[in-house]
């Protein structure tokens, strides 16, 4: 690969990262306008719509493959729940806590179910790394509070969310070994446009369409096309030419973003234990990952 290429995608991915962390805001402003079921569908379905020409562009077969359809069917059910999960959490809480609990708690979550499926039992540097992760999430929750400022403050969404996607991921990673990962992302988003519409109210959803303002249809449209479709693709594209480890540490960015965007957008001020728990939540990540590419 070239310097220019290279600086090209190095480009692309710092952007994709801001795009991922200020989808928090966007996300927070889209809850005020409907209930997170309907804000689910239309967020698939319009990335359905949004990936299905640039498949076509790329020439990439669409045809989805037999082997593929149980990884496709897992991924949609737990990426439709965490979905709602998503929105869920920012009815009630901040956009840029929810963005820095999720994005830093995840990949704690994701090691401890890969080492739950692999059966084998953490060395000492993997121990000291799900522990400064468990403390810097009870920090992140605020566990001093009582129990209820859970729900009211969205972190028990916010959790449910980061272990959603985690087991979300690991049978992605499966799945996209399976097909073109970007045909799978497609039909991923198909199947759960599918799914919704059997549940969802279409009276409400035309409601919404039809009353949203310029603000609504910006960022509905930012959530499905810009940051769903647009910043995915890219992401995932660049993993295929940089690899996944090298792309996986853009994502680091994500958490400072949301806070940047919560900040500059909503107007919600950064509270310490966010900032510390979410520091302390990184150097989780950067331990239990330390071994692996030196």
């Amino acid at each position: 690969m070239t310097i220019s290429k290279e600086k090209v995608l190095t480009i692309a991915m710092l952007i994709s990262m801001v795009i991922w962390g200020m989808s928090w805001s966007s996300a927070k402003v889209l809850s005020q306008y409907g209930s997170s079921l309907n804000l689910v569908f239309l967020r698939f379905l319009i990335v359905s719509l949004t990936l299905l020409p640039l498949l076509a562009i790329l020439k990439i077969d669409l045809v989805p493959r037999k082997r593929s359809f149980p990884y496709l069917i897992g991924v949609a059910l737990f990426m439709g729940v965490y979905s709602l999960t998503f929105f869920g959490g920012l009815h009630f809480g901040l956009a840029g806590a929810g963005g820095v609990l999720v994005t830093t708690i995840n990949p704690v979550f994701a090691y401890l179910i890969g080492v739950i499926v692999s059966r084998k039992l953490p060395n000492k540097r993997q121990l000291l790394g799900l522990g400064i992760g468990i403390i810097g999430g009870l920090v992140l929750i605020q566990v001093w509070e009582r129990f209820d400022h859970l729900m009211q403050s969205g972190n028990l969404f916010f959790i449910s969310a980061a272990l959603l996607w985690a087991i979300m991921s690991k049978i992605n990673s499966f799945g996209a070994r399976t097909v073109n990962p970007f045909n799978f992302i497609f039909w991923v988003n198909v199947l759960a446009t599918v799914v919704f519409a059997c549940i969802v109210d279409f009276s409400e959803i035309k409601t919404m369409l039809v009353e949203g303002d310029t603000r609504f249809w910006l960022n509905i449209l930012y959530m499905g096309m810009i940051n769903s479709a647009g910043a995915t693709v890219c992401f995932l594209y660049a993993t295929t030419q940089i690899g996944a480890e090298r792309a996986s540490s853009f994502n680091y960015l994500v958490p400072i973003c949301a806070l940047i965007g919560s900040w500059l957008f909503l107007n919600e001020q950064v509270q310490w234990f966010t900032l510390v728990g979410g520091c302390i939540a990184v150097v989780a990540v950067l331990v239990l990952n330390s071994g692996k590419n030196k």
